[in-house]
């Protein structure tokens, strides 16, 4: 260059190197206007293939619906300088406007441009995918040990609120009617008391006491726990509606003295029943519609008699116990 900033060029003249000015022609300009053009083109290539790169790795993501993958690929593709770690998608469901920004995270030192932003794209995050390896048979669901809590509020959905069915003898305490709440009746209310219970206190008996009797009177008494778990049901309600006669029942099954005492033989022999839902449902349909004949040798009488009321609830029992034999 010369000292005015032209373009120059060093001749030779009488032995001598001399700089003299040189014409900037038409064909020197077209020249650097190609090689500017041409360098223009390469980085506008450059960057059409990364805004290709980051829509192929967005429809990708939304064909997988792993939003992660997506942050990953980006990373990968535009460099740690841009994403860094992987943002987290914490919502169940992401809209188009909530995706996280593609602006990239400027640093000093290296300049970049934000990715063209995604239009139409949803990310959604579902169920996480279980192994067939991992999957829970249905067998093991429905065998699984029932918990007290779920099967005292069985019984208690099935018994409601406060009765006032006259024909129910549960409703007396010595020809007095107070009444049934939550499938407790006037005489155990009496006995948790230590008194009579009024029949305001029997209609204000809350659902937590209830539940409070329900469990040491019939779930822990009766060793509920200790019967195979899809017999637990069926008979807490079955010693929930008549003590003796549920546990007659079992012993009808089992082969043993039918006295409904709920002693050690009895005990031991829950533990290994072998009879079905079904099967317990006909024995103590049975025992309320009919008793036990069998004579008891030290009274000379049959073991149990007919439930008085059979005619009035026996078409209502039947169904409960039907649904609960299923």
């Amino acid at each position: 260059m010369g000292m005015f900033g032209e373009r120059s060029r060093v001749v030779v003249r009488g032995g001598k190197p001399v700089e003299e000015p040189q014409e900037v022609t038409q064909p020197l300009v077209m020249e650097q206007m190609e090689k500017v053009q041409q360098d223009l083109g390469q980085i506008a290539r450059e960057d059409a293939q990364k805004m290709a790169a980051i829509r192929e790795a967005m429809g990708i993501t939304q064909s997988l619906r792993n939003p992660q993958e997506v942050m990953e690929n980006l990373r990968k593709i535009l460099g740690p300088q841009v994403f860094k770690t992987p943002p987290t998608i914490q919502q169940p469901s992401v809209t188009p406007e909530a995706l996280p920004s593609t602006q990239p995270v400027q640093e000093p030192s290296v300049p970049t441009e934000a990715p063209a932003p995604v239009q139409d794209t949803q990310i959604t995050q579902e169920r996480p995918l279980v192994l067939p390896s991992e999957e829970v048979p249905l067998e093991k669901v429905e065998d699984a040990a029932p918990t007290r809590e779920a099967l005292i509020s069985s019984v208690f959905k099935a018994e409601g609120g406060y009765s006032e069915d006259k024909a129910d003898s549960g409703n007396y305490i010595d020809g007095k009617f107070i009444g049934t709440n939550h499938g407790i009746s006037a005489p155990i209310l009496a006995e948790y008391l230590g008194r009579e219970p009024t029949v305001d206190e029997m209609k204000n008996l809350t659902k937590d006491k209830a539940r409070e009797i329900a469990a040491t009177r019939y779930y822990d008494r009766f060793k509920i726990n200790s019967l195979p778990n899809n017999l637990q049901e069926i008979v807490l309600h079955a010693v929930f509606m008549g003590e003796t006669r549920g546990v007659r029942a079992i012993q009808n099954l089992l082969g043993l003295t039918p006295d409904g005492i709920l002693g050690p033989d009895t005990e031991a022999a829950m533990q290994k029943a072998d009879f079905t839902k079904e099967d317990f449902k006909d024995e103590f349909l049975r025992e309320l519609e009919f008793g036990t004949s069998k004579t008891n040798p030290k009274t000379n009488e049959p073991y149990s008699k007919p439930s008085p009321t059979w005619n009035v609830h026996g078409k209502g029992w039947t169904n409960r116990y039907t649904e609960l034999a299923q």
